[in-house]
């Protein structure tokens, strides 16, 4: 492989990604559409782990990834 690096994001990033997508769309279905009242706690817990969580694991992974050639 010539960009293991790249290669490495991708293969992490993509179906995370997807597992991400398809997790918001059931929690949707089956938590927010039957009790909307709990839609402002959802949307703050979702960005939150969208805007700190993932991109932190990202950073993690490319940091140590980056140890390792």
């Amino acid at each position: 492989m010539r960009w293991p690096l790249v290669w490495l994001v991708l293969a992490g990033l993509i179906p995370n990604a997807l597992a991400g997508w398809f997790n918001l769309q059931y929690n949707r279905i089956a938590i927010i559409d039957p009790l909307p009242e709990i839609m402002d706690r959802f949307e703050k817990v979702y960005w939150t782990i969208n805007c700190i969580t993932f991109p932190l694991g990202l950073a993690i992974i490319l940091w140590a990834a980056r140890r390792t050639q």
